[in-house]
């Protein structure tokens, strides 16, 4: 498991680029609030409720003598009028582009709207559509560098720009390539002689991507902990990490503390409901040392999930609440800048830190840090990933 930023600048015949649109209205209310990205500024609307009380009150009055009965009957209305004030969202903060590319095309290859659609990803406080446009003329036809600009603007018109480079080449190109940097791994051992202390434990996380694992050697390495991948979307189906339950048991086995995570790439609160159900049942009430872990790393082209960061702020707290619901705590996973610029964590949330550094600066609270990617442990094949658990054993 593994975030990274990305934050680069990438053809038919003389194009005039002109906007391509698509929009679509977000939802105002979150958790049954109202919600305010920062950067927004509340509106003020008044709204006025009546209502009408009818009471009617009936007498009877009977004269035994001459057998007449009197029946009076008063109604009386009452009629309440109530003020309310209901905040209106006026939405100044301009879209985010997270990461973008610049594109090379050959003599003769089609250029469009589809081209930096692929080349650019985006995401608006509030606006769960915002609109991709582009200006510039690129030729495909001719051999050379064409600057376009893309805009991304949302539905209160904010605007965010990105400056690419569209290179058009010829039969004779080359890309130029670069050796592929020498992998550096760091040991368990150093691992724990940095960060070992008695108000911590270290671990690792794994998936299938970690193979056959022999828990036994873990534990013996000086492993404490370890989170497993339950919960996965493939071909939009859930399914249970093919070595889950391995991984599970024979965890356990070898006496390490054992929490799981669900890599999600949900974009229906329902949905979502319903497969974290679904994967929680697994366990069959089994009790775990760890909250569960809510994990999203589709940060490339996450405009094509049609959410904004409201949206996906709001999926966790579905996730919380499923959580809880069958007796779990929950906490949430990502990297520095993503917990910055998109989560922006509620103050009760947990956090699961990734950020691979020596020392993070990230000046949010956090449970749990996944301090490196390229671990090496004894009993595992390749790289896994290194954590600190923030928490005493006792």
């Amino acid at each position: 498991m593994k975030e990274s930023k990305q934050n680069t600048g990438d053809s038919t015949a003389k194009w005039v680029i002109s906007v391509i649109s698509l929009m679509a209205a977000a939802g105002l209310i979150v958790g049954g609030a109202v919600y305010f990205i920062s950067g927004t500024a509340p509106a003020e609307t008044t709204v006025t409720e009546t209502e009408t009380t009818v009471t009617e009150t009936t007498v009877t009055e009977t004269t035994t003598a001459s057998e007449q009965i009197t029946t009076t009957t008063t109604t009386e209305v009452t009629t309440t009028t109530t003020e309310t004030t209901v905040a209106e969202e006026q939405d100044t903060t301009q879209p985010l582009i997270l990461s973008y590319s610049n594109m090379i095309l050959n003599v003769g290859d089609e250029f469009g709207y589809d081209n930096v659609y692929a080349n650019i990803s985006y995401i608006d406080d509030l606006d769960s559509e915002p609109v991709l446009s582009y200006t510039g003329t690129v030729d495909t036809n001719t051999v050379g560098e064409y600057p376009i600009t893309a805009s991304v603007t949302d539905k209160s018109g904010n605007v965010s720009t990105a400056s690419m480079t569209v290179s058009v080449v010829g039969p004779d190109y080359t890309a130029e390539t670069t050796a592929a940097a020498e992998e550096t791994y760091t040991s368990f051992t150093d691992f724990a002689a940095k960060y070992d202390s008695s108000s911590v434990m270290l671990g690792i996380d794994v998936s299938k991507w970690q193979g056959d694992i022999d828990f036994t050697k873990v534990a013996a390495a000086g492993c404490d902990f370890v989170i497993i991948r339950c919960g996965v979307v493939s071909d939009g189906q859930l399914e249970t990490d093919k070595y889950f339950e391995q991984n599970y048991q024979n965890a356990k086995a070898a006496g390490l503390k054992v929490g799981i995570y669900y890599s999600s790439i949900d974009n229906d609160p329902e949905v979502l409901a319903d497969r974290v159900e679904s994967m929680l049942s697994i366990l069959n009430g089994d009790s775990l040392n760890f909250p569960v872990a809510f994990d999203w790393e589709r940060w490339s082209g996450i405009q094509k999930y049609k959410m904004s960061i409201r949206d996906l702020r709001n999926l966790y707290t579905v996730f919380d609440s499923v959580c809880v619901s069958m007796g779990y705590e929950s906490m949430l996973y990502g990297s520095k800048h993503y917990l910055n610029d998109i989560w922006q964590p509620e103050a009760e949330w947990k956090i699961w830190l990734a950020h691979y550094t020596e020392q993070t600066d990230y000046t949010g609270e956090y449970y749990m840090w996944q301090q490196s990617c390229t671990g090496k442990i004894d009993g595992i094949d390749g790289a896994v990933d290194m954590d600190i658990a923030y928490i005493s054993e006792g």
